[in-house]
């Protein structure tokens, strides 16, 4: 019963901060964003569901989430042009002919990003990624994936189905390897030595050095642990570092908690909504976007490293340094140091 008060509650204040964002002129670089009024309401919304949330133990997953949900509105929207999500960090220059403001000039606009590798393997102190192929990791992956109870939940919001036997995995497995838009790599936990999920580099772009990582299955052995944060730690790494790409995506399922959530651990920027984007297993599926920048890596790069550093361990395992505070720091820093845009 807290949980869905609270949920009511959060969505709630999501839907009038959103409202004070929209635009209410086309002709105006400053846009003005809804009323004082709307302000309060609010400001008063984020005092309730404050006064609620303090009510429950500090200690639980569901009071930090929602302290950290809570937390997003405490500071008036962006504004700006269209809603001003991201105006605070558009790079810019004055067009010195006419007076506008207009995008950075790329430093090499004709270099182009490198392609992923078919044989290259990603080598860390938790995991290995490998290109994922059906001899080496047909049978590992049923086992960690299908055969281990809570596949139908795994599979829910993927694009392919619960396959009914490892054949039928091994052959969808090959299909994946014989395309060229898309590289698929088996994560192999050191611990195991087997392949205990599997995540891809797709929407590949060398041209505009973008691509995205998705259609990530991780096994019960596998989800929440050192290794899966590994994973997309040496994932991101090679794209950013050794493929020059500039800008790496996560897109995932609007509906999709999970994957939200760790999208924002990981230290990706939330983008935007793109409502009935597509259509998966005859549903309709908005999409939620999310990206980081090679601007933003260094940063990242280090909180990642510092998280994944043995030392922030106790005997016990468990964490000194939550990833989502390195992560949500080191994206602080670096905005605060953006020069103004024109569009605030």
């Amino acid at each position: 019963r807290q949980t869905s008060m609270v949920r009511c509650g959060v969505h709630r204040i999501a839907v009038r901060a959103a409202a004070l964002c929209s635009s209410t002129s086309s002709t105006s670089s400053r846009a003005p964003c809804a009323a004082p009024m709307a302000e309060k309401t609010v400001a008063a919304d984020v005092a309730r569901a404050k006064a609620f949330v303090a009510t429950l133990s500090a200690e639980t997953p569901l009071r930090r989430a929602l302290d950290a949900t809570i937390a997003r509105f405490d500071a008036p929207p962006a504004r700006g042009v269209a809603g001003g999500l991201h105006d605070a960090t558009v790079p810019y220059e004055i067009d010195a002919r006419v007076g506008v403001a207009i995008g950075a000039r790329v430093a090499d606009p004709a270099r182009r990003a490198e392609r992923p590798s078919t044989e290259i393997a990603l080598e860390g102190r938790y995991c290995r990624l490998e290109p994922l192929r059906a001899e080496r990791h047909a049978a590992d992956l049923f086992a960690a994936s299908v055969a281990e109870p809570g596949a139908e939940r795994r599979f829910r919001y993927l694009y392919d189905e619960v396959p009914q036997s490892r054949d039928e995995l091994a052959a969808w497995i090959a299909a994946q390897a014989a395309r060229d838009d898309v590289a698929y790599f088996a994560i192999i936990d050191r611990t195991t030595g087997r392949a205990e999920g599997r995540q891809s580099l797709l929407r590949i772009d060398p041209a505009l050095r973008t691509v995205e990582t998705g259609n990530l299955l991780y096994g019960p052995r596998l989800a929440r642990s050192r290794a899966a944060t590994e994973a997309n730690y040496l994932l991101a790494r090679y794209a950013v570092e050794d493929l020059g790409y500039r800008r790496y995506e996560w897109k995932c399922d609007a509906l999709n908690a999970r994957s939200r959530a760790a999208a924002t651990r990981l230290g990706f920027t939330y983008e935007g909504h793109f409502r009935r984007a597509v259509v998966v297993k005859g549903r309709t599926r908005d999409t939620a976007w999310f990206a980081l920048l090679d601007e933003e890596w260094p940063a990242l790069k280090a909180a990642y490293e510092a998280w994944l550093d043995p030392a922030n361990f106790d005997a016990h395992g468990r964490q000194r340094s939550r990833l989502s505070e390195l992560t949500a720091a080191a994206l602080e820093t670096l905005r605060a140091a953006a020069p103004a845009s024109p569009l605030e």
